[in-house]
């Protein structure tokens, strides 16, 4: 997996959104640069002026992650084609859309963005949910086995599984599963996503470290973003960050 993000110890990133590119300085300042700093697709009304945006982030923030916006499937295109443009280091994509990005990468020699895929729990350990694209998360579940969705990941050539919405602590015996085949597949990355806040980041986290997962990326959106400006804070990211810390 080639990709500008920076890792902990070898191992571990955090996720943060960006509501500006000053707030993402400041977010990849305090933590020393191990994280992909978050800019969502659907804040843009075309692809011309995502790629703009995240041009502009990119001159004060060395590594940026091209996300869907809630996850939502209609923005694989758009995510896609803004990443293609501009290597960020890092983009987001729907279980469908994965090949469809490695395309574009590939076609634009975007060679150090690493793709992560959507993957949701369904209740079941060991059982994953695939049909999360703009067409196939509209029908009835789309159910697999975790071993075939991690081989499929794989056919793709995606890096890493994005496993959303955990729903905080909810879905962490699925994760704790899914890790671990994750680990076995030898995927390089786990992404676990929804719900993570300062109380519970340690304990998500630890079971991807435990697992044997390469690398870990959790993403920590709402719980540390102030409400009255949209940034997300400072303070809080720092705590993150001692939290990484101690996990080593």
């Amino acid at each position: 997996m080639n990709t500008k993000i920076k890792f902990y110890n070898d191992k571990l990133a955090v996720n943060f959104l960006a509501n500006s590119a000053e707030n993402g300085k400041e977010i990849y300042d305090a933590i020393d640069g191990y994280t992909a700093v978050g800019i969502l697709s659907k804040q843009f009304d075309n692809i011309s002026e995502g790629i703009e945006y995240v041009q502009n982030v990119q001159k004060i923030v060395p590594c940026v992650s091209v996300g869907l916006g809630a996850g939502d499937p209609k923005q694989f295109k758009k995510a896609a084609l803004i990443a293609g443009a501009t290597n960020p280091g890092h983009v987001n994509q729907v279980f469908t859309g994965a090949g469809y990005a490695a395309g574009v990468l590939a076609a634009l020699n975007s060679n150090d963005t690493a793709i992560n895929v959507l993957i949701s729990p369904t209740g079941i350990p060991g059982k994953v949910k695939i049909s999360t694209g703009e067409l196939s998360s509209q029908e009835n579940d789309g159910i697999v086995d975790v071993d075939t969705a991690m081989a499929m990941v794989l056919d793709m050539q995606a890096h890493a599984i994005k496993f959303f919405p955990m729903k905080g602590l909810d879905a962490l015996e699925e994760l704790k599963v899914v890790a671990t085949a994750a680990a076995k597949h030898s995927i390089p990355m786990i992404e676990p996503t929804g719900g993570i806040t300062l109380e519970n980041f340690k304990e998500i986290t630890k079971v991807c470290l435990d697992a044997g997962v390469s690398k870990v990326m959790p993403h920590i959106y709402g719980a540390v973003i102030d409400k009255e400006t949209g940034d997300t804070k400072v303070e809080d990211v720092k705590k993150v960050y001692e939290m990484m810390k101690e996990l080593f």
